[in-house]
C-alpha cells in the first residue's frame, strides 16, 4: 500500500505540476482512488486483459516519439561511459532495481495462475520492463544532453515536447497524459489486488470499499501535503532503496524456504519407499 500510495501521489503531482495546476490535489486524488479501487473489485482478469489493451497504448506511442525525436538527438552525448568510475553506476542501479525485483510480488497470487511461473516469464518481463526504462533514460541523455536531463524532474514528459511532425504538427505532449495515467491505473491497482488477495476480500466488493479505499485514501493524504522537494527526498532515500532492500530479503528468504521444502518431500518419499519395501 506504501508503495502504491507513493506511485499515486507522484502521478497526481505531475498532474498538477504540468496540466492542471489550478484543481485542487484531492478532488484528483478521490477521483482516482475511486477509479483504482472499481478494477480491484473485478477479477484478476480482467486486470490483465485490460493491461494488454492499455499497455499495447504505452508501447506504441513510446516507439513514436522516439523514431519522432530521432532528428534531435546526438548519441555523441552518451559518452564518455563511466566517466566517474563505477561507483555511480552501482549507486544508481538500486533506483531501477527497486521497480524491477517488484516483480516477485507475482509470485503472491500464483494460485490465481492456470499454468505455474517458470524462469522464462520472468526473464521476458523483466527485458521489457528494462527496454522500458532505457528508452525514455537514453532519449533524454541524447536530446537534452546529460547535466539538462539531471535538472529534469520528468524528463519523459519533456521528449514530448520536441515532438514535431512537418512544419503544422506538434504539441504532441498529450499523449504522454495517455501513457501515464494508464500506468498508474494499472500499477496502483495491481498492487491494490494483492493487498485485497491477501487480506481475502477478492471477490467481495463491499469489503473492499469498506476496508481497502479508506485507508489507501487517508495514507495517500498526508504524501499530498508534503513539499514535493521533501516527497523526491524521502521517496529517492529511503523509499526505493526501502523497497529493494525488502523485496532482496525476501526473495532469498522464499529460495531457502523453497529448498528446504524440497529436501523435505524428498526424504518424506526416500522413507516412504523404505517402507514400502520392508512391508513387501
Amino acid at each position: 500500500m506504501i508503495i502504491a500510495a507513493f506511485t499515486m501521489v507522484e502521478t497526481l503531482q505531475w498532474i498538477n505540476t504540468t496540466f492542471l495546476p489550478q484543481t485542487p490535489v484531492i478532488i484528483l486524488l478521490f477521483i482516482y482512488v475511486i477509479l483504482c479501487i472499481l478494477l480491484v473489485t473485478t477479477s484478476l482478469q480482467t486486470l490483465v486483459i485490460l493491461n494488454v489493451f492499455v499497455l499495447f497504448g504505452v508501447v506504441i506511442f513510446g516507439f513514436f516519439v522516439a523514431f519522432t525525436n530521432m532528428q534531435v538527438k546526438d548519441y555523441e552525448l552518451l559518452r564518455p561511459f563511466f566517466e566517474h568510475g563505477f561507483q555511480p553506476v552501482l549507486r544508481g542501479m538500486i533506483f531501477p532495481a527497486s521497480g524491477f525485483i517488484e516483480l516477485l510480488m507475482l509470485l503472491f497470487l500464483q494460485h490465481q495462475f492456470k499454468e505455474r511461473i517458470r524462469w522464462y516469464h520472468f526473464a521476458i518481463m523483466l527485458a521489457i520492463l528494462v527496454g522500458l526504462t532505457l528508452g525514455p533514460l537514453i532519449g533524454a541523455i541524447t536530446e537534452f544532453g546529460p547535466n539538462e536531463a539531471t535538472k529534469q524532474r520528468y524528463p519523459a514528459y519533456e521528449e514530448w515536447g520536441l515532438v514535431t511532425i512537418g512544419r503544422y504538427i506538434e504539441h504532441l505532449d498529450f499523449f504522454s497524459i495517455y501513457q501515464w495515467l494508464t500506468g498508474t491505473f494499472i500499477r496502483v491497482s495491481f498492487l491494490l489486488y494483492i493487498v485485497a488477495d491477501l487480506l481475502k476480500m477478492t471477490g467481495d466488493p463491499k469489503r473492499i470499499w469498506q476496508m481497502l479505499a479508506p485507508p489507501f485514501f487517508i495514507l495517500c493524504l498526508p504524501l499530498i501535503m508534503l513539499n514535493e522537494s521533501l516527497f523526491l527526498k524521502v521517496k529517492g532515500h529511503y523509499i526505493l532503496a526501502a523497497t529493494f532492500i525488502f523485496f532482496f530479503l525476501l526473495s532469498i528468504f522464499f529460495v531457502v524456504v523453497a529448498f528446504l521444502s524440497d529436501k523435505s518431500s524428498k526424504k518424506g518419499k526416500t522413507e516412504k519407499q523404505d517402507r514400502k519395501s520392508g512391508e513387501s
